[in-house]
């Protein structure tokens, strides 16, 4: 007896954008000059995996000059906890 094996159903196009986003995500932060720049770097080395002293001083300066940096990108839940761990170092951390 043979089986019968049936294709996968089509995803709609709304379907497939949540289902990137859930994939790829990103945690960004957002710039305070009042926040002193070493405890930032300092922060993403402890939070993020891979992070060491030049990458942070690299993506610290990014956040400084344009307000903005990418710290780390890949699965909505791990940013989501990323973000909250640089959150409660008293940056702001938001997953995009």
């Amino acid at each position: 007896m043979s089986e019968t094996i049936q294709a996968p159903a089509e995803l709609s196009e709304k379907q497939l954008s949540d289902r990137d986003s859930a994939l790829n995500s990103e945690v960004h932060v957002y710039n305070d000059d009042a926040f002193p720049m070493d405890r930032v770097m300092t922060a993403f080395c402890k939070v993020i995996p891979g992070m060491n002293s030049e990458k942070a001083e690299r993506v610290m300066l990014t956040i400084h000059n344009d307000g903005v940096g990418t710290v780390w990108g890949g699965p909505r839940e791990v940013c989501e906890l990323y973000a909250e761990q640089l959150n409660g170092h008293g940056l702001d951390a938001r997953v995009a």
